[in-house]
């Protein structure tokens, strides 16, 4: 019994650093994208164009106030001739001018701001894909209840330019699903349920938890695989009605589900001699 439970453990041992090994490896063989430079989503569009609408509007700003920094440094220096500086206590015009102008653009970008986060926030309606996202210390699962298919430790499938909708959620600690070049960052919290979508481009994504969720955070990456609409019906055929790991490990033997980092190796004894 006991030979039988040792290899069940260096079994399942194996698989999992088998399969955290082929995830860190496709993870660094993909093409890294972000919002700023390749958005793959609606929402990706949106946050780079409003980001970019603020800089342009605060950017002057700061020229202006590195640039009179400058204009003082130089015309104002100690030029060694016993001179001495201009005394002045305030400037009441100036003042009122460097605080209204500010307030000002603050409220326009406010304003111009307010549309798409509400867009952000409400904007998906009637999605065609639900997907409930589980953190595992240090996994994520995929369940799509309305197929019957529930993956972990794999790549996330979804159809392309359709809306999907993510419901979040974990069984231990604070995770973090963050996927850059969809435009996408929510966290994954213990009983409660957490909520983002998007429509996103065909194409492949990757990321990465963002919350420092234990000692193997490192290696909790994200695949996101977006399929024309053909492909993701064939990925449904396919994976329909299939047991998840997640649900294979939680039938195993309470022993098998606390597994060391490194199997011990025992000391050889005394007297001990080869079979």
């Amino acid at each position: 019994m006991n030979g039988a439970m040792n290899g069940a453990m260096i079994w399942l041992f194996q698989a999992v650093q088998q399969a955290i090994q082929a995830a860190a490896t496709q993870g660094a063989a993909a093409p890294t994208r972000d919002a700023f430079n390749a958005p793959g989503s609606n929402i990706a569009r949106l946050a780079a164009t409003e980001s970019w609408h603020a800089f342009y509007w605060v950017i002057p700003f700061i020229l202006i106030a590195f640039i009179l920094l400058v204009v003082v440094m130089v015309r104002f220096r100690d030029k060694g001739d016993g001179r001495q500086p201009a005394k002045f206590h305030d400037n009441n015009p100036l003042e009122i001018a460097w605080t209204i102008i500010p307030v000002i653009v603050v409220v326009m970008v406010a304003l111009h701001s307010y549309p798409v986060l509400h867009i952000m926030e409400y904007g998906g309606n009637n999605p065609a894909v639900n997907v409930e996202v589980v953190g595992h210390q240090w996994f994520w699962e995929y369940k799509y209840p309305q197929y019957g298919i529930d993956i972990s430790n794999d790549t996330l499938v979804l159809p392309a330019n359709q809306v999907v909708d993510l419901d979040l959620t974990s069984v231990d600690v604070i995770h973090g699903f963050y996927v850059p070049g969809l435009g996408i960052q929510e966290d994954a919290l213990p009983g409660r349920l957490t909520n983002q979508w998007f429509k996103a481009q065909a194409g492949y994504y990757k990321g990465q938890c963002t919350q420092l969720c234990g000692v193997n955070h490192s290696q909790m990456l994200i695949d996101v695989q977006v399929l024309p609409d053909n492909e993701f019906q064939a990925w449904l055929q396919s994976h329909r009605n299939q047991p998840s790991a997640a649900a294979a490990v939680a039938t195993l033997p309470a022993a098998l589900l606390h597994l060391p980092k490194t199997l011990p190796m025992q000391p050889a004894q005394k007297g001990d001699t080869q079979q």
